[in-house]
């Protein structure tokens, strides 16, 4: 069975220079695919890497990256989301049970998956310190970024926020012009954190395998949006980062 958990996980560092006043800092665009891990990634046609390896060759690169354990959905989100393994943040499995508190998780498809006894305890995610830090923060299907934490709340929409309950195919890469102008058009005011996934090459590697036209088709698609964004950035790119995992 196809895990959601392989992803590759590619940071761009965006300051546009376009406007008479200076930007007040740098504006971060995180694109999470997943589905799109190592052994992938490495086994692609160069010809529909581009875009990453232009990033790689100005940006920086993980040497390697320590496993997480167990390989699902939730636990390897809180890891990105937190920066600790497992066994500190407390999110083990897709489906748990609490005993203390007789609670089911069942990955969206329970009813007590939204009971903040869930989600308070949890250490926080690193888009609360950036929102506290008075840095707005966007999330496109990008899993939990709705849920509360002690103060902080980021307003996401009900049609951009993840869950297993709802299969229904939403175009992601539309959004990333208006994204590119909104940085644009408030960077002299204030920094932006954008939060973006990807699930069309997960879905195409389950359904219909690896070497599939579709699964192709999806990397082709990725890479452009990759060579997109940093047109749009003038590659602008100094300081991005890059990391794949499997």
């Amino acid at each position: 069975m196809w895990r959601f958990s392989i992803f590759l996980y590619v940071v761009f560092s965006i300051n546009f220079c376009f406007s008479q006043k200076e930007p007040v800092g740098q504006n971060l665009i995180l694109f999470l695919v997943d589905g799109l891990g190592a052994n992938l990634f490495n086994n692609t046609d160069s010809r529909m890497k581009f875009g990453a390896k232009t990033l790689i060759e100005n940006g920086v690169e993980a040497d390697y990256l320590i496993p997480v354990f167990p390989t699902q959905s939730y636990p390897n989100w809180f890891s990105l989301a937190t920066g600790l393994y497992v066994e500190n943040h407390n999110f083990t499995a897709d489906f748990m049970f609490d005993p203390n508190n007789t609670l089911f998780f069942e990955r969206d498809l329970g009813v007590d998956d939204l009971n903040e006894k869930w989600w308070r305890a949890n250490p926080a995610p690193f888009w609360y310190s950036v929102g506290k830090a008075g840095i707005d923060v966007h999330c496109y299907w990008f899993a939990t970024c709705h849920m509360p934490y002690v103060d902080l709340v980021v307003q996401v929409p009900l049609s951009r926020r993840h869950s297993f309950k709802n299969d229904e195919e939403h175009d992601l890469y539309s959004y990333i012009p208006n994204i590119m102008k909104y940085i644009q058009k408030y960077q002299v005011y204030r920094k932006q954190l954008v939060l973006l996934r990807y699930d069309g090459l997960a879905k195409a590697l389950r359904t219909h395998g690896e070497d599939s036209e579709q699964t192709v088709q999806e990397l082709s698609n990725f890479d452009q949006q990759v060579r997109k964004i940093q047109k749009r950035n003038n590659f602008g790119i100094e300081g991005a980062g890059y990391e794949q995992s499997a």
